[in-house]
């Protein structure tokens, strides 16, 4: 463990933790209960929807944990849930359209774009669309991440974040459209209310990113 850990508050190790818990136990909870609180006959398609939900829930604790930590002084960012947190997230960004993806391809319904269009019909394909742009961004961060320090990606960082927040709201339309777990009510509920909360998040980190900017230029 790193000194940096060691100095982190009681909050600062916990709340990221209880946010993660709730990211993957709530879709969790959604998905067996689809399927009759049973495991039998379990394949890989049955489980990439609720690696879906994951990707987007865990990603939803990040911001809701960074605005928290813009309103408390006292919060500190957790490097182990951000490290562990992030390949979960990659993970799960892999997983949920390579799995359909490998699934469509052996049923004979060809390769994306055009085997996961024709697999929504066509009213729904415009939130495939949001799904794949939104994949794109997502990746994109990750490359991002490891060049943060040159100059041209410091100074442009707070439009590499925004299209990140773009790429939230996109996936919650995404999920909402085509999500098969929300039958449920009060996962729907709950998944409504959890977009409904960016709003303010995203307010807190763009004025936090974007005000001091505009300080300096006065």
């Amino acid at each position: 463990m790193s000194k940096q850990e060691h100095t982190l508050s009681n909050s600062s190790r916990y709340i990221p933790w209880t946010l993660f818990v709730f990211a993957i136990g709530a879709p969790f909870l959604a998905w067996i209960s689809a399927r009759g609180w049973s495991f039998a006959e379990l394949r890989a398609i049955h489980i990439y929807p609720l690696l879906g939900l994951w990707a987007w829930c865990v990603m939803w604790t990040h911001y809701v944990y960074g605005a928290l930590r813009v309103q408390r002084k006292d919060l500190k960012k957790n490097p182990l849930y951000s490290k562990v947190s992030e390949y979960v997230v990659l993970a799960c960004l892999i997983l949920h359209p390579g799995i359909l993806a490998w699934n469509l391809w052996r049923s004979g319904d060809g390769l994306p774009p055009l085997s996961y269009m024709n697999y929504v019909g066509q009213s729904l394909r415009i939130f495939v669309f949001f799904g794949s742009i939104s994949l794109f961004v997502f990746l994109s961060y990750e490359y991002f991440q490891r060049v943060k320090e040159k100059p041209a990606v410091v100074k442009n960082w707070k439009y590499i974040s925004a299209t990140q927040m773009m790429a939230m709201i996109l996936i919650f339309f995404h999920g909402i459209q085509l999500g098969q777990h929300f039958g449920a009510t009060w996962f729907r509920f709950l998944w409504i209310n959890m977009g409904a909360l960016l709003i303010p998040v995203f307010t807190i980190l763009v004025l936090e990113e974007w005000l001091p900017e505009e300080k300096n230029k006065q």
